[in-house]
């Protein structure tokens, strides 16, 4: 983001501290709309108090909205519960209200039930919106719709809530139905069931553990038939796996392919642990039998905001889906056929090339300012939300950096965000570095940087695998910290060829960039990893090696006397051809696209024509186009390029 839009959102974020702490407390014989978002009012029956909602009784009471633009509801009939796993011991509680009619919330769809999340551990607020807001725009099936919230109970205020759809079938949302055979699902494991059981879960063959959620055992549908469905999903879903394994012909008929891929860029986007299948990871069997993934649910602790996923960067996904053989079972099946990862891969470029990816990151300024005044009264609800370490401690060494104010935790978030969708790019688009514009400076062999407690045979690194391995006793490092002296000013590359060699193993490679800066600290610049699911979607040799690699300018750490890399393998057995380091020999001048010698408007020409897609642009031509700071060629950079063939300008914003 700009220097100045960066000031400006943290002015905008500054003014909410002006709110009056009025509003906290509502009058109950006017109730209003309190900030710009839209206001809930519940009022529990009989003056009941608010702790005695709980997530197995329905609580009788009314329901009253104030929102600009939506016609008022007054004393509408309601049920209110709790709900959640964890989110539910917390002291701001998430819920589920039900009507007794169906009820447009504010042009969300009529329907008797709806959520309110209340994003307590997400000091930002809006994980969960920018993840629901993307999936609406990659999804032509359900996804859930949301509105961010005040909601006042029995007079009080109790936070800014997300106000959701609930997950189930029905018209207005997932457009199938239990009569017709449809099944909704959520994929969990077994542990979260261990004290009572589950009277309506199945095992695959696999080991996916499943619950079913619909149709749902009640006075109207009997044990006899549920178990009756029970034992027609698990066949199905046996099935399914098997046609998984026999590779794209056979699954294609029997899954939705895009709602899988999909499903999945959402949740590595957020590198949600969850979505490991462990729990809240959802997906349906239509009427026909065909099995769908999604739509994706509960994101309050992914983006950087949970300190299970170790290390916490942004640059080590690709991986959960491996954390235990039983985990995720379907994806590690689909990641081992060609035609998936190069679905997967075309995808991710398509919502590139629509412009999603770049919009969530900017969602997150505008949203910031929406949420201004909701969120400073949220955090005099809940002032003690604002200090929570536990959910992304450092001091555990498997979290990022936990901050205390509204405006920092924002920061953060985009800062993650930005490099999560850097780092999946490298992994997913194989022109991701411009390798023509390249040359090579130096080559070490695998063996030239083998660890020294290590077995070496032809390149091969043979690590025993542990069981259960901690951060220190799991990983080895390479012996020597290679290419210090070789990398001087410019831009780089240092590419790794490599194999994974047990495929059953949760083995990886991580690859790390230092900086030794001028009073001799040593500093982590960057980190990128191989692991099973990244090595099966990367293009490999004839040999079978893949490449990772790290791109980096010097000119970015001024303070940084010298530079090198280092490679450490972790659970399992891996081989190591080469490692290379690579310089950025080509010049060119700045706003010479069609590299004739001379600025000229056939430059702009070719800069418009590149805009409407009319013409493709190679990389030496892209950098010669990108004359404004964006680092995106536009039709600015045309505008400029004109305007410095007339001379109204005489250099152009990135050279000054």
């Amino acid at each position: 983001m700009k220097q100045w839009l960066r000031y400006a959102t943290a002015l905008m974020l500054c003014l909410c501290m002006l709110l009056p702490t009025a509003n906290l407390l509502a009058l109950a014989a006017q109730p209003t709309q309190v900030t710009n978002l839209p206001t809930l009012y519940i009022t529990l029956d009989g003056g009941a108090p608010i702790g005695t909602i709980s997530k197995t009784t329905q609580l009788p009471a009314t329901f009253s909205m104030r929102a600009e633009g939506f016609e008022d509801i007054t004393d509408a009939p309601i049920t209110i519960k709790g709900r959640g796993n964890s989110t539910w011991q917390l002291p701001k509680k998430p819920y589920q209200i039900k009507f007794s009619v169906k009820t447009d919330l504010l042009g969300m769809g009529a329907s008797k039930k709806w959520i309110l999340l209340a994003n307590y551990w997400d000091k930002t607020l809006m994980r969960n919106a920018v993840t629901y807001e993307l999936a609406n725009k990659m999804n032509n099936i359900f996804s859930v719709e949301f509105h961010h919230v005040d909601v006042y109970m029995n007079g009080q205020y109790q936070g800014n809530y997300l106000l959701c759809e609930k997950i189930e079938f029905g018209g207005q949302r997932i457009d199938e139905d239990t009569a017709a055979g449809a099944v909704l699902m959520e994929l969990e494991q077994q542990y979260r069931h261990a004290a009572d059981g589950c009277d309506a879960c199945v095992i695959t063959d696999d080991g996916v553990h499943v619950l079913i959620k619909e149709p749902e055992q009640d006075e109207n549908y009997t044990v006899e038939q549920m178990e009756a469905t029970k034992s027609a999903t698990l066949s199905r879903l046996n099935t399914i796996e098997q046609a998984i394994a026999d590779g794209y012909d056979s699954y294609s008929q029997v899954i939705d392919v895009p709602s899988f891929i999909d499903w999945y860029i959402q949740n590595e986007l957020a590198k949600n642990y969850d979505a490991a299948f462990v729990t809240s990871s959802y997906c349906y069997l239509d009427s026909l039998g065909v099995l769908h993934m999604g739509p994706v649910w509960d994101v309050d602790v992914c983006f950087g905001n949970q300190d299970v996923t170790y290390p916490d960067t942004n640059d080590n996904g690709l991986n959960y889906y491996n954390y235990r053989s039983d985990k995720g079972a379907w994806y590690l099946g689909l990641f081992q056929d060609e035609t998936f990862v190069k679905m997967l891969k075309a995808r991710w470029a398509e919502i590139k090339r629509l412009g999603y990816l770049d919009q969530m990151v900017n969602r997150i300024d505008s949203l910031a300012v929406e949420l201004c005044d909701s969120q400073f009264m949220e955090t005099q609800r809940w002032p003690d939300a604002m200090m929570v370490t536990h959910v992304r401690d450092q001091g555990k060494g498997t979290g990022g950096t936990p901050y205390f104010t509204y405006d920092e935790e924002v920061e953060y978030f985009k800062d993650w965000l930005i490099r999560r969708i850097d780092w999946l790019d490298s992994q997913w688009n194989d022109g991701y570095h411009p390798w023509q514009l390249y040359s090579p400076v130096e080559t070490l062999t695998g063996e030239d940087i083998a660890p020294a407690n290590v077995t070496v045979s032809n390149g091969q690194w043979s690590w025993k695998y542990i069981r259960y391995p901690s951060p220190i006793n799991r990983r080895v490092a390479t012996s020597q910290e290679f290419f210090q002296y070789d990398i001087e000013s410019g831009k780089y590359i240092i590419s790794a060829k490599y194999k994974h060699t047990v495929s059953n193993a949760t083995d990886g490679m991580l690859m790390k960039l230092y900086g030794i800066a001028e009073d001799g600290e040593r500093y982590l610049l960057y980190t990128t990893a191989a692991t099973h699911v990244s090595y099966a979607t990367a293009p490999k040799d004839a040999d079978g090696f893949a490449t990772l690699s790290i791109g980096f300018n010097t000119a970015k750490y001024p303070y940084m006397e010298h530079f090198y890399a280092q490679i450490e393998a972790y659970n399992g057995t891996m081989a190591i051809k080469e490692v290379t380091l690579h310089q950025n020999t080509v010049s060119f001048l700045r706003g010479d696209v069609n590299q004739d010698g001379a600025i000229t408007a056939a430059d702009a020409l070719l800069v418009l024509q590149s805009v409407v897609s009319k013409v493709q642009l190679n990389e030496q031509q892209k950098q010669a186009a990108c004359c404004s700071k964006d680092n995106e060629v536009n039709a600015a950079d045309a505008l400029l390029i004109l305007q410095f063939v007339v001379g109204k300008i005489k250099v152009f914003p990135a050279d000054a």
